[in-house]
């Protein structure tokens, strides 16, 4: 089922966070605990799109992201009241 029809069935609440869905368009976090995504055998990076506001991972792929040119924000992906704060910001 397409992402925006689940979700017109959601009534009165403010936010729904889903996982999937990485190429409808949602403003979404890239959460990667190493370079690779082992379902698609592919660079986690390649998740990242105009739609990414930051990328939640460990200070290796923080690196590697930033060598790369990536100018995504990289959070450590153990700090979730960084991710909070980040969702509480964007939602402001």
């Amino acid at each position: 089922m397409p992402a925006r029809e689940l979700l017109s069935r959601y009534n009165d609440v403010d936010v729904v966070i889903i996982e999937g869905y990485k190429t409808e368009g949602f403003d979404n976090i890239v959460v990667a605990r190493s370079g690779v995504d082992r379902l698609r055998g592919k660079s986690s990076l390649d998740l990242v799109d105009g739609h990414t506001l930051a990328l939640a991972c460990n200070e290796a792929l923080a690196r590697q992201a930033f060598d790369a040119g990536f100018a995504t924000r990289a959070i450590n992906i153990n700090d979730a009241r960084a991710i909070c704060d980040l969702i509480q910001d964007h939602l402001a």
